[in-house]
């Protein structure tokens, strides 16, 4: 459920990332629910973390809520996008 998807994210940004802030907005309609979740941590890229669990996990609990899944990591930090149909919750 969605908030497995947010925990596993949060662990994973605390044990990776080395952020010192995380920043978790949430948007509510009738139709969808969207959740951001970003910090100003480390910067990965898919290569460096090609054999970790834990993006797989993000995926899979995110496709078994049919929701969409983006995250982006700059030097900035890492942006996690998850929206998915309310319907779905």
């Amino acid at each position: 459920d969605l908030f497995r998807v947010f925990q596993e994210i949060i662990t994973n940004l605390l044990k990776h990332n080395k952020a010192s802030e995380i920043r978790i907005y949430m948007r509510s309609s009738t139709l969808y629910t969207t959740l951001i979740i970003q910090d100003n941590g480390f910067y990965f890229s898919t290569t460096d973390i090609k054999n970790g669990t834990g993006l797989r996990n993000i995926e899979l609990r995110a496709n078994r809520l049919d929701a969409i899944y983006k995250y982006k990591s700059t030097p900035k930090g890492t942006r996690f996008i998850i929206g998915l149909n309310t319907s779905n919750l």
